[in-house]
């Protein structure tokens, strides 16, 4: 029998391959076992969840317990909009298995998506302590950034540049950070160029390497960069259009960044630049 449990236990780590995302790696063989205990029930659920039938999953959910029960009936509310009760199903994960990535990944978004981003940096840097996989740094460096923890953002982030050096957005992650925080621009402009060299025609590459230039006081390079970013996008990216009127004015060209900031505002641009064009 003893074989036969650490076989399904196995089996039920392996299981986590169905659904993206999903990690049993180190819950506890207790928390498993426990699972198994209304595996059925937990499996037609999933099924049905991914099927995209979740008020189906639901049903079946309900008749099952343990802590993959309880995650999943938290991605259920998550997805319903929910966030109190996806929070409180996924605590409860978490009660019954604490070394469950998954859950404590989960919980750090929810707390996000109910306003709390101290509470989300508890959640974050508890799952730092399990992995530090990419997409999990990358989080929790911007969730530090919104907590005005610069430091431990910025520690977060080269440790995400150091696992990803290939990764031109991953470059640009931590080079697009020292630009809008105006520090270690040397820094900054050396990533941004090697982000640009892996894909030489982003527009939000250029973008950072021009705003780059511009904390430089490198007006007239931060021009002629800002210009080609706005090329490349279409003339509809207002980051980028803010920026290149910046530059525009920086240079004593007040009509042009004028014309600039009343093209984005007159236009359906992207990035969230509104406020200050206007």
């Amino acid at each position: 029998k003893a074989g036969q449990i650490q076989s399904a236990e196995q089996a039920f780590r392996l299981s986590a391959n169905t659904v993206q995302g999903l990690d049993f790696n180190n819950t506890p063989a207790s928390a498993i076992n426990e699972q198994l205990a209304s595996i059925n029930n937990l499996t037609l659920g999933v099924y049905f969840y991914l099927l995209e039938l979740p008020s189906v999953a639901q049903h079946y959910w309900q008749s099952s317990s343990g802590f993959a029960t309880d995650y999943f009936v938290g991605l259920y509310r998550f997805g319903e909009q929910d966030f109190s009760a996806a929070k409180t199903q996924f605590s409860a994960s978490l009660n019954k298995a604490a070394g469950f990535i998954s859950a404590q990944i989960m919980l750090a978004e929810t707390h996000l998506r109910l306003g709390d981003t101290q509470a989300a940096e508890a959640a974050f840097a508890q799952a730092l302590k399990t992995s530090q996989e990419p997409g999990l740094l990358l989080k929790a460096g911007l969730v530090a950034e919104r907590n005005g923890d610069l430091a431990l953002a910025e520690q977060r982030l080269v440790a995400l540049v150091d696992k990803a050096p290939q990764n031109a957005l991953v470059l640009n992650q931590l080079a697009w950070f020292y630009a809008s925080h105006n520090i270690k621009l040397d820094r900054g402009v050396k990533l941004a160029q090697q982000a640009l060299a892996l894909s030489p025609e982003d527009a939000n590459l250029l973008d950072t390497l021009g705003w780059l230039y511009f904390g430089q006081q490198q007006y007239a390079q931060a021009l002629s960069t800002l210009t080609k970013a706005n090329s490349q996008a279409g003339g509809r990216n207002q980051s980028i259009l803010y920026h290149l009127a910046m530059a525009h004015t920086r240079l004593g060209y007040h009509q042009k960044a004028l014309q600039q900031a009343q093209h984005s505002l007159s236009v359906q641009a992207t990035g969230g630049y509104a406020a200050q064009l206007s």
